[in-house]
């Protein structure tokens, strides 16, 4: 009886699927404009060295390709990819026999591919190149397009730490807003300085916003109501109240450091200034849960009788202010009343016939069980 397939003949098979699948992945859909059918019209921009080597590699490829006149002096070459689901592995792989003797090679991709396309082209390369090939990606919005060259040939972006701190910031911003636009994207955007109008504004917005909410966040730690005031003024301060800002780099918000801190004239001019009460802060909690967390009943109370959502009435902390905070919002409220009672009854005392009263609170006295 014949063997069975080796491992190694295993693993070679499990990863020639892995490529077919991206390929499909990668070549759905995709025509000359990335839609539609699976022929799309690729560039190369190579010498002649690189033909002379990749030719006789695949004369599929070879023999599709079209001269054409290149304005950076290299064999310019128009490429109609047919079928890519069965042929970009074989593609990847010819180009990668041409630009081992041309490393300045560079297959080039459609622009309007969409955004699977384009991750499993950057996956594919990285599986069929074997750490020779890399990809970069040009340009923005609908003209963005991936590029394959050699490993270590491709241009590098290397952003400042200001930069880097805005492209991240747009990026996450931007994403909340609906857009599309990729980490990378962004990024590129930062470092030529071209960024589109609507992203132009956004950062505008937010960046105004931040401004504020860390001049607010001073000011309440500095306990100056003047200028808590003069930053909620603004119209940065307005509109981040308005939307629940917080600091994104330190995760406070001016709402709930005011409420953590018991600060019930900051809690209160906050919210004249129209603060969003639910509004949580970069932990994820709201101003109502921290003013609880400290202690602070005041701020409590002012967030309260101003109609924040409390979705622990019943099992919030705080004994018998609790229950001064439910009187107040509303007098008819019946008293607090324990679901369990403390005895303070000295040894042989029937049940119920207490001659003690409980802590006020309902706190546990020395004689509770």
């Amino acid at each position: 009886m014949g063997k069975g397939k080796g491992k190694g003949s295993k693993y070679r098979d499990r990863d020639r699927k892995k490529e077919h699948a991206a390929a499909d992945g990668a070549a759905e859909g995709g025509n000359e404009e990335g839609h539609g059918s699976k022929t799309w019209n690729l560039r190369v921009i190579a010498s002649e060295a690189f033909l002379d080597r990749a030719k006789p590699a695949d004369e599929k490829f070879g023999s599709l390709l079209v001269t054409e006149d290149s304005d950076d002096g290299a064999a310019g070459m128009q490429l109609p990819l047919v079928d890519g689901a069965r042929d970009l592995s074989d593609l990847l792989e010819w180009f990668r026999e041409g630009a081992d003797a041309d490393e300045a090679a560079e297959l080039v991709f459609p622009a309007h591919l969409n955004k699977k396309q384009r991750h499993n082209i950057h996956t594919l390369t990285k599986s069929v190149g074997l750490g020779a090939l890399e990809t970069f990606s040009r340009g923005t919005g609908l003209a963005r397009y991936i590029s394959v060259m050699r490993s270590g040939s491709a241009p590098k972006r290397e952003l400042t730490e200001a930069q880097a701190h805005k492209a991240w910031h747009l990026w996450q911003w931007a994403r909340d807003a609906g857009s599309q636009a990729s980490r990378d994207e962004i990024a590129d955007m930062v470092f030529t300085d071209l960024l589109p109008v609507e992203l132009a504004e956004l950062w505008a917005t937010k960046s105004a916003q931040q401004k504020a909410v860390i001049a607010m966040c001073e000011a309440i730690r500095a306990n100056d109501e003047a200028r808590l005031r003069e930053a909620t003024e603004t119209r940065g301060g307005a509109d981040a109240l308005r939307v629940g800002a917080y600091d994104v780099m330190g995760g406070a918000g001016p709402l709930q450091l005011a409420a953590a801190d018991g600060r019930a004239d900051l809690v209160a001019i906050l919210l004249e200034a129209g603060a969003v009460l639910d509004a949580k802060d970069g932990d994820g909690r709201t101003a109502l849960q921290l003013a609880r967390r400290h202690d602070s009943s005041d701020a409590e109370g002012v967030l309260l009788r101003a109609g924040a959502p409390d979705t622990n009435a019943h099992h919030f902390p705080g004994g018998g202010a609790s229950t001064a905070i439910g009187s107040e919002l509303d007098p008819s409220a019946p008293a607090f009343q324990p679901s369990f009672a403390f005895s303070t009854a000295p040894a042989g005392t029937a049940d119920g016939q207490s001659s003690g009263t409980a802590p006020p609170g309902g706190g546990a006295g020395a004689g509770s069980p």
